[in-house]
């Protein structure tokens, strides 16, 4: 769970850098644009509505 817990923690913070040079960029390339869509796609699978949000303790 770990494992799986930090790559996804450092695919979403290279999504948020990438999500921010982004908005300057005008001539973004294929690669670019697939890791910003999987980056969208990541975040709205780890939304939670505010009753469901779980707090887990180590």
């Amino acid at each position: 769970m770990k494992q799986v817990a930090d790559k996804l923690k450092l695919e979403l913070a290279h999504f948020v850098e990438l999500e921010a040079f982004a908005q300057f960029a005008s001539n973004l390339g294929k690669a670019t644009h697939n890791k910003l869509a999987t980056g969208q796609r990541l975040r709205e699978l780890l939304k939670q509505s505010q009753p469901a949000i779980m707090i887990i303790f180590n």
